[in-house]
């Protein structure tokens, strides 16, 4: 994982709440609760056992200097107004979540909805790095996307607790294949995004 947290006063987040529509960037208080990737159900038991509203967003990370990018996300909003992430974090991180707030998209909690990832390159470095990343990320979240569609068709049922992925006909011996070649793809993007870094670092 290359990816930092951008804490909501940083620099770098005036220019995302620009180029998002959305602001401003928002701190949402890590604590330990349920593992990474599962927000929206995270959020949905935090609030059962703690109280709150479960808000959306985008949370924002970054590779410092190359490009930022925001990943669709859930927090709770407690009842002081502050802001909670009961989820494990994705990437290193600072104790907090920057998040720019948008309930536009509220999803259903039957399958993982999937939503792509938006991407904000820093610079015409970051600009070939992000592009790299992004076609690997977006073509491997599209054969998750072909997975569910089929357990859905099979009458699958999802939970975050018991999903183990739909019976492997030869279609999903394929995208599991499939799949395995887009994180090579991801891992070479993030070697990439390295290389950057530290040539960055020496000059």
């Amino acid at each position: 994982m290359i990816y930092l947290g951008i804490p909501a006063w940083a620099r770098e987040c005036e220019q995302i709440e620009n180029w998002s529509g959305l602001g401003p960037a928002r701190a949402a208080r890590l604590v330990q609760f349920g593992p990474m990737s599962f927000y929206y159900w995270n959020c949905d038991k935090y609030v059962a056992a703690y109280g709150g509203n479960v808000i959306y967003g985008w949370q924002i990370v970054a590779v410092p200097g190359l490009f930022a990018k925001a990943l669709h996300h859930a927090v709770v909003e407690a009842e002081d107004g502050s802001l909670v992430d009961p989820t494990d974090p994705y990437g290193v991180h600072t104790g907090e979540t920057t998040i720019l707030l948008d309930n536009s998209l509220q999803p259903a909690r039957d399958y993982p909805p999937l939503y792509s990832n938006k991407y904000l390159p820093f610079s015409e470095q970051g600009a070939n790095a992000c592009r790299l990343v992004r076609d690997a990320e977006e073509d491997q979240l599209e054969i998750c996307r072909r997975l569910n569609a089929i357990a859905k068709s099979q009458g699958i049922e999802w939970s975050p607790e018991e999903y183990r992925g739909p019976d492997l006909t030869e279609e999903v011996h394929f995208l599991h294949d499939a799949y395995a070649e887009t994180q090579q793809r991801i891992s070479a993007a993030y070697d990439f995004c390295r290389s950057i870094l530290d040539a960055n670092k020496s000059s």
